[in-house]
Formats: C-alpha cells, sequence, structure tokens
C-alpha cells in the first residue's frame, strides 16, 4: 500500500504521537532517555479516511479517542501473536453491546435453570 493510499473510515490501523518532548521529560531518567521524546503508539478504529504519514483519529477497544500521524494499516504485533484477526477485534464492542440491551431472548447457558439468577 503506498503512502498515499487513503484508508478508510474504521480501518483497523496505528497512530504514533509524542507524549512528552525531550526538555519536558523528569531529571530523574537517565541522560541518553531524557535526550529522546517519549512516543506512544496505539492501535484503533480510523475515524475519517486518512493517508499514512497524516494526522489521524482512532477510537480505541478502551473507548478512548486519540489523535496522531498514521503509521499504517492493520498492525501487527511484534512478540509473535501475528496480524489481528478482524472477526476478534470485533467481537468485544459486539459482545458489550450484547450484554447492555434488554434480555429478549433466553440465556443458554442459564435458561435451564429457570433465568440468569437461578430462580
Amino acid at each position: 500500500m503506498s503512502a498515499q493510499t487513503p484508508l478508510a473510515a474504521g480501518d483497523w490501523v496505528e497512530i504514533e504521537a509524542v507524549v512528552l518532548r525531550p526538555e519536558e521529560r523528569s531529571p530523574a531518567v537517565p541522560a541518553d532517555t531524557k535526550a529522546t521524546p517519549l512516543v506512544m503508539r496505539v492501535n484503533g478504529f480510523l475515524q475519517a479516511d486518512a493517508t499514512v504519514g497524516s494526522e489521524a483519529i482512532v477510537l480505541t477497544r478502551a473507548g478512548r479517542i486519540l489523535r496522531g500521524t498514521l503509521r499504517g494499516p492493520a498492525p501487527a504485533y511484534s512478540h509473535t501473536f501475528g496480524e489481528p484477526v478482524a472477526e476478534l477485534i470485533r467481537i468485544g464492542p459486539l459482545l458489550r453491546a450484547i450484554l447492555a440491551s434488554p434480555d429478549e431472548s433466553p440465556d443458554p447457558v442459564h435458561h435451564a435453570s429457570g433465568g440468569r439468577h437461578g430462580n
């Protein structure tokens, strides 16, 4: 994917932003650490179309809205768990929505006992 190809709103992406510039770092950190900015990298769902290298806003899995420079699509983790699985990325919010909705259908786990509370 070229840096000029726009990514679509809703894509799973990674952004990067400087949290602390070198001059803002604590005097208690080692000199080589203090000489570099503290940078965060965050994965989230892109909130508007954007190109790699441009400013972007994401919605994280924790529900936070963050702004930073778009690093790229479908970020993989370097600790060998592989690329994200689209179905698993979306299941958390879906499950929360199901749990928050009124109980319109029997709960297969608790239905046999007469309800959610074993009544």
